[in-house]
């Protein structure tokens, strides 16, 4: 990551509903690679859903976080395993 990449991060909060999607649908304009970064599943989840209305689905990638901690002896599904390997 570049300087210039680092000094450019927004941070917005407070967001609620719709607003966060179109927002977000209007960074895209200026600039077309964006990470979003929830504090859970369900708030990633339905971010996702609600940017469907503004971009095709195509575009967009969920990555979904480990269903388990890291020092835990349980690995995460095949289905989980292979969706964050499709996102990156």
């Amino acid at each position: 990551m570049k300087t210039n990449d680092i000094l450019s991060a927004k941070h917005f909060i407070g967001l609620s509903g719709a607003a966060s999607s179109y927002l977000l649908w209007q960074l895209h304009s200026t600039n077309p690679q964006i990470v979003v970064i929830t504090p859970s599943r369900k708030e990633a989840e339905q971010l996702y859903e609600d940017l469907k209305v503004w971009k095709d689905a195509s575009e967009l990638i969920l990555f979904p976080p480990w269903e388990s901690l890291p020092w835990e002896p349980v690995s995460p599904s095949l289905e989980t395993s292979a969706a964050r390997l499709k996102a990156i």
